[in-house]
């Protein structure tokens, strides 16, 4: 199926490792044959076996073409060149993953495991979508109520939806720079190269001990706004553990997250809007290289459904029952009399702030707005340098 070109030319064999740990659904007989100078093919039953792929199939394929090359080379001996010439004939491989039950665990190769982020500035709905995706099978929370609480607290009747590990090791973090969330400092940068800190490392080995311990094979996550300012740190646990991961962020118009801080901490609403412009400064400034997609709280009370299908096609979802229980689940969960937005301020009162909330809203679909947030974000930055307490 698939022209011969110079290898440097064609990522099917010089980043033929790389795709199959992605999940690229075959490998070419004369990669794995040798067939090409440069490219490392020591390892390539190991990896085809922890793929879950039946390797005893791509080795009957590839001893079938040796055997065809020496037979060959017998009235033809003209070397290795005229093993290629067979080699480059071959057609692709194509290789059906192997039943679960004939799958034999190889130490050494490791599949990089999806972790889900649901991220965005607090009061933006993060708290509804982490339980949106609980219901959907994600592996999200263990307790609902915060530490000490023995049921929801009132600012949020149904539940944060937090891993409270988690929240705990990212407070402990902001402390460090005294930028917790509740403190007069929180929406100044932290220091430069913070997660360098010997403090914030410990930490950080902490979190990658919890994660190891709790994740599973399933599909696991976690919510908490906190993560868009810890983005940094969050790089190096998911290279130390070999995570992708998958981000959701929750988008909510930022005059109606200034008007729930207010009613819940006293918070001034531009001080709160300003606190969304911070939030999202710091995503699109550490989550460029993710993929992401952006699930707005408005969507949920006007069209669920657009909704639901956007975020069980991005993380690839299952949903084994009826779309009539499914209608039954998201009614269960989104509660309209719990949206108090104030149809009196439809905006942000900072022109940068309505800015950059109309672009985030189409991030998603065009590169143009992507290319305009990163230009803010840009300059943003250079601001922040002159406001360091």
């Amino acid at each position: 199926m698939f022209r011969s070109t110079e290898f440097r030319d064609d990522p099917t064999v010089y980043l033929w490792k790389h795709l199959l740990q992605s999940g690229f659904p075959f490998v070419k007989v004369k990669t794995i044959a040798g067939a090409f100078d440069g490219v490392d093919i020591s390892d390539w039953r190991e990896l085809l076996a922890a793929q879950g792929y039946d390797v005893s199939i791509a080795d009957r394929r590839w001893q079938k073409r040796k055997r065809q090359c020496r037979c060959r080379s017998r009235d033809r001996p003209s070397g290795r060149s005229e093993e290629r010439r067979a080699l480059h004939s071959a057609p692709a491989l194509f290789i059906e993953p192997s039943r679960p039950d004939r799958i034999v665990p190889i130490s050494g190769a490791r599949r990089r495991k999806l972790i889900v982020l649901v991220l965005g500035m607090h009061r933006s709905g993060t708290s509804l979508g982490s339980h949106i995706l609980s219901a959907l099978g994600v592996d999200i929370v263990d307790k609902i109520p915060g530490p000490g609480n023995p049921a929801p607290t009132p600012d949020n009747p149904r539940g944060h939806w937090e891993r409270w590990e988690i929240v705990e090791f990212h407070d402990r973090i902001l402390g460090l720079f005294n930028r917790d969330y509740s403190g007069r400092f929180h929406d100044f940068a932290l220091p430069v190269a913070w997660w360098a800190n010997p403090r914030v490392a410990e930490i950080r080995r902490e979190i990658v001990a919890f994660l190891e311990r709790r994740m599973g094979d399933g599909y696991f996550g976690f919510k908490d706004p906190r993560t868009v300012r810890l983005m940094p740190v969050w790089h190096q646990i998911l290279n130390e553990l070999k995570l992708t991961p998958r981000i959701v962020l929750c988008l909510r118009n930022p005059a109606q997250i200034a008007r729930s801080l207010n009613a819940r901490e006293r918070l001034d609403r531009e001080i709160g809007e300003y606190r969304w412009l911070v939030h999202m400064i710091d995503f699109y400034r550490y989550t460029s290289n993710f993929d992401v997609s952006t699930v707005e709280y408005e969507g949920w009370f006007t069209d669920p459904a657009a909704n639901i299908e956007k975020l069980r096609k991005f993380l690839d979802l299952p949903w084994q029952q009826s779309e009539a229980d499914l209608v039954l689940m998201l009614s269960g969960i989104i509660d309209p009399a719990a949206r108090h937005d104030d149809p009196g301020r439809p905006e942000a009162s900072q022109p940068l702030v309505r800015t950059l909330y109309k672009l985030v809203g189409r991030a998603d679909q065009y590169a143009a707005a992507r290319s305009q947030i990163a230009s803010i974000v840009s300059q943003f930055i250079s601001f922040q340098q002159l406001q360091r307490p």
